[in-house]
């Protein structure tokens, strides 16, 4: 038996690899209808994705999703910790609204300014526009 040719060869591994789509594992669904995937490529290469929910609008996935996403993350974020988080962020928004009202109110309008006058100096014996002075006669 002979063997096949070098040219066959390589002809159908590139049909193959053309034709080929890569095959997607499924990690999770985050609350807002986003899959999100991995595609191993080889032994360590790995592309991560997502695709969003058909029905409604694209909602941009979480910080913790966008680390795993990115590689940042090893491994994808747990809904305990997505669950966590959100309890962390939403405290953290009561505290700011608190600390908001009791802080005084602050004047931030210049008084020198809105009286008419220049932050920046003006003396009669410097030029204001190059080469033409009022002052000169």
């Amino acid at each position: 038996m002979s063997r096949p040719s070098v040219w066959s060869t390589l002809w159908k591994n590139m049909v193959a690899n053309v034709t080929k789509k890569p095959k997607r594992e499924y990690i999770a669904i985050d609350e807002f209808g986003n899959k999100y995937y991995e595609i191993k490529e080889g032994k360590h290469a790995k592309t991560r994705g997502f695709e969003a929910p058909e029905n409604g609008k694209v909602i941009e996935p979480s910080n913790e999703w966008v680390s795993w996403l990115k590689g940042t993350r090893r491994f994808p974020p747990s809904d305990k910790e997505l669950a966590l988080n959100r309890i962390r962020e939403q405290a953290q928004l009561e505290r700011n609204n608190a600390l908001e009202k009791s802080m005084p109110i602050v004047d931030f309008t210049d008084k020198a300014k809105s009286e008419g006058s220049s932050s920046f100096p003006k003396y009669k014996d410097f030029e204001v526009t190059p080469g033409y002075n009022p002052n000169k006669k």
